[in-house]
C-alpha cells in the first residue's frame, strides 16, 4: 500500500502540472496578444501626432476621432509634462490634471510601457508609448483596456482542465487501489501457503494463472514445495528402510543373546551362536559406516578435504587383488582391463570404494561360473570405468532406482550375501561429487553394465 500511495501521489502531482500547463500557456498568448494589441493602438496614434511640435487637446481628439477607439477600453494622451489633454474614458485624470500612472511616467522618459493583470474575472491592460518629434519627447500615448471575454474564455478552459484532473486522480485512485487489493491478496496468499509449508503441509499449492510475475512467483513456490514433498517422501522413506534395516540385525543379536542367556546349551552351540552374533555386528558396522559415509556426502564436508591424481587402473587392479578370494569362493571370475594414464583428481580412498562397491556387488549377482570384468580407458575428456556381469541382470522397471538408499531389486538374496542397499547410493554421491556421472543398463549377452565418467586429469605435455 506505501508502493501504490506513493504512485498516486506522484500522479496527482503530474495532472495537477499537466492541468496547470495549458491554462498557464493560454493566459501568457493573451498577455503577448494585449501587448501587441495595445502597443500597436498607441503606436498608431502617436505616429499621428509626432509631426506636431506643440500638442493639443483637439488635435489628440481629432486623431483618436478619425483612427477610433472601440477596440480599447481607454485612451489617455498627455502633454511632456504628464497634463492630460485628452482621456477617451472620461474618467480621472481629467483634462488639464496630472496623470502619473507608472506606464505614462515610464513613456515620458523615452520606454516603451507595458502591464497586463489577470484577476480572475477580466484581463486589465494597460501600455504607453513617448510621442517622439526628432528627439524631443513631446508627450505620450497612454492605452488601457478592460477584456472580460478572454478572461471567461481562461475560465472555461481552467474548469475543463480542473473537471478533467479530478476525473483522471479518481481513475488513478480506482486503478492503483485495485491494484494494491490484488498485489495485497496475491501477498496474503503467498504468506498462508509459506506458513503451511513450513508447518509441514507440503502437499499445498498455489494456483498460477496467467503469465504476470504473480504466476512465476507462484510456479516457483509449487517447484519449491514439489522438491520439498519429495525430500520429505524420501526422508521418511529413508528413516523407515534405516530403522528397518537395523531392526534385522539387532533382533538377531537379541533372540541370540536370550537364548544363550535362557537356556543351556552346549559349547558347540553357544559357538555358533556367538559366530552369528559377530556376524550381525558386522554387518551393523557395514551398514553404520555406510550411512556415515553418506551424511558425509550430503553434508558437503568433502569440500574440506584434499584431493589428489588417482589412477582408475591402479585402482581397478586393487579392487580384482581383494576380490579374487571371494570369487573363488563364489565360483566366478573377476578380471580388469585398464589404461594406464587413465587418472581423475579425487580422493583415492573413495574413489576406490567406487570401484570395490561396484565389483562386489557384480559377484554377488553372478551365476556358478559367473564372470565380472572391471575396464578403465580414458575417452575425449572423460575417464571412463566399466564394470559389468554375466548376472541376472536387472529388470528394466528397476533401473532407475537402484541407486536409491536402501533400494533393492532382489531383497532376500542381498540380505542372504550381506547386502545392505546403500553400496549403489554412495557409488552414485561420489561420482556426482567429483562432478561424475553413473548409470546402469543390462548388458545384451545378458548380465549387467555399471558406466561411470569421471572429468579426466592430463598430465603437463600430455596430448
Amino acid at each position: 500500500m506505501k508502493i501504490v500511495l506513493v504512485i498516486l501521489l506522484f500522479t496527482v502531482v503530474m495532472l495537477i502540472m499537466q492541468t496547470a500547463s495549458p491554462v498557464r500557456t493560454t493566459r501568457d498568448m493573451i498577455f503577448a496578444y494585449k501587448h501587441s494589441m495595445l502597443l500597436s493602438k498607441a503606436e498608431t496614434i502617436a505616429s499621428s501626432l509626432n509631426n506636431n511640435l506643440v500638442l493639443s487637446g483637439e488635435g489628440a481628439q481629432e486623431v483618436v476621432s478619425v483612427l477610433g477607439s472601440s477596440d480599447v477600453g481607454q485612451i489617455v494622451i498627455t502633454d511632456a509634462e504628464g497634463i492630460v489633454l485628452f482621456n477617451s474614458g472620461g474618467n480621472s485624470p481629467a483634462a488639464e490634471t496630472y496623470a502619473l500612472f507608472p506606464e505614462i511616467v515610464s513613456a515620458l522618459k523615452g520606454n516603451d510601457a507595458f502591464r497586463c493583470i489577470y484577476n480572475g474575472n477580466a484581463f486589465l491592460s494597460y501600455g504607453a508609448i513617448p510621442i517622439m518629434v526628432g528627439n524631443v519627447i513631446t508627450g505620450c500615448v497612454y492605452v488601457a483596456d478592460e477584456d472580460q471575454e478572454q478572461a471567461e474564455i481562461l475560465n472555461q478552459i481552467q474548469q475543463n482542465a480542473f473537471r478533467m484532473a479530478i476525473v483522471a486522480v479518481l481513475v488513478s485512485l480506482l486503478v492503483f487501489l485495485g491494484a494494491g487489493f490484488v498485489i495485497i491478496r496475491n501477498n496474503n496468499r503467498m504468506l498462508e501457503s509459506i506458513r503451511l509449508v513450513r508447518e509441514g503441509n507440503y502437499s499445498h499449492r498455489l494456483e498460477s494463472r496467467g503469465h504476470n510475475e504473480y504466476a512465476v512467483l507462484a510456479g516457483e513456490f509449487n517447484a519449491l514445495t514439489d522438491r520439498l514433498q519429495k525430500t520429505e517422501e524420501s526422508r521418511r522413506q529413508f528413516v523407515s528402510d534405516a530403522s528397518h534395516e537395523l531392526r534385522t540385525p539387532l533382533a538377531a543379536i537379541r533372540l541370540l543373546s536370550d537364548s544363550i542367556i535362557q537356556n543351556d546349551l552346549d559349547q558347540e552351540t553357544i559357538r555358533e551362536f556367538v559366530q552369528d552374533i559377530s556376524s550381525e555386528s558386522d554387518r551393523l558396522t557395514r551398514m553404520t559406516s555406510k550411512l556415515l559415509n553418506l551424511t558425509a556426502l550430503d553434508s558437503k564436508q568433502y569440500v574440506v578435504q584434499e584431493t589428489e591424481t588417482v589412477n582408475l587402473g591402479e585402482c581397478c587392479r586393487k579392487a580384482v587383488r581383494m576380490l579374487t578370494p571371494l570369487a573363488t569362493e563364489l565360483g566366478a571370475v573377476i578380471e580388469q582391463s585398464s589404461e594406464q594414464n587413465c587418472c581423475v583428481i579425487a580422493r583415492e580412498d573413495e574413489v576406490f570404494q567406487v570401484v570395490l562397491n561396484l565389483a562386489e556387488n557384480g559377484l554377488k549377482y553372478t551365476q556358478q561360473n559367473g564372470q565380472v570384468r572391471l575396464i578403465a580407458f580414458a575417452q575425449g575428456e572423460s575417464a571412463i570405468l566399466i564394470v559389468e556381469d554375466n548376472g541376472i541382470g536387472i529388470p528394466e522397471e528397476e533401473l532407475d532406482r537402484i541407486f536409491e538408499r536402501f533400494y533393492r531389486v532382489d531383497k532376500a538374496r542381498s540380505r542372504e550375501a550381506g547386502g545392505t542397499g546403500l553400496g549403489l547410493a554412495i557409488v552414485r554421491e561420489t561420482v556426482e561429487k567429483y562432478g561424475g556421472t553413473v548409470e546402469a543398463s543390462n548388458r545384451a549377452q545378458g548380465g549387467a553394465r555399471f558406466t561411470v565418467r569421471f572429468p579426466l586429469y592430463r598430465w603437463e605435455g600430455e596430448p
